[in-house]
């Protein structure tokens, strides 16, 4: 029996499933996933995209369901938002998701480092804690966006995202 954990969006149209979770190394687990429109019986597989963390535990809905996003480890570490209206996603790259939360609301997405998440509260080269004093919120209209279809070609879409963490 394969392990499957799924998380419904917010009016339970819509689900991501997490299957397939490894470990590659200690306290690091990987899972693969895909989009399911309950209503519509569609279904997207990502299937050159990882998941950091375990079987969906970065996984943000906004309240009206058009919208979310999840952190992504491979290929590149990144947040992946889906305008599930629209079939279009947008990539927000950043350094180190690991250690990252990232929030949906109906218009805006936040990305924020949480403050227990800095180790004995100094700076570190891995730890990028300047630059999240406050929470970085996006509009969704301001994000780079693109066909869902794309989502195969997702390693070739890295070098169109900056940074948002330098």
């Amino acid at each position: 029996m394969e392990n499957i954990t799924e998380i419904f969006s917010s009016d339970k149209n819509y689900r991501l499933k997490f299957y397939d979770a490894i470990e590659p190394k200690m306290g690091m687990t990987v899972s693969k996933f895909s989009l399911h429109n309950n209503t519509l019986k569609e279904k997207f597989k990502f299937p050159r995209m990882l998941t950091s963390g375990y079987k969906g535990h970065s996984v943000s809905w906004s309240e009206n369901s058009q919208y979310c996003s999840l952190s992504i480890i491979i290929p590149f570490n990144s947040f992946v938002v889906i305008d599930i209206n629209n079939r279009l996603f947008s990539i927000l790259k950043f350094h180190n998701v690991w250690n990252l939360r990232c929030k949906c609301a109906n218009d805006t997405i936040e990305v924020e480092f949480p403050t227990n998440q800095i180790p004995e509260k100094k700076e570190s080269n891995n730890s990028p804690t300047q630059i999240f004093k406050n929470k970085l919120i996006f509009k969704f209209p301001d994000l780079k966006w693109v066909e869902l279809e794309k989502r195969f070609i997702f390693n070739d879409l890295e070098s169109e995202y900056e940074f948002l963490d330098t």
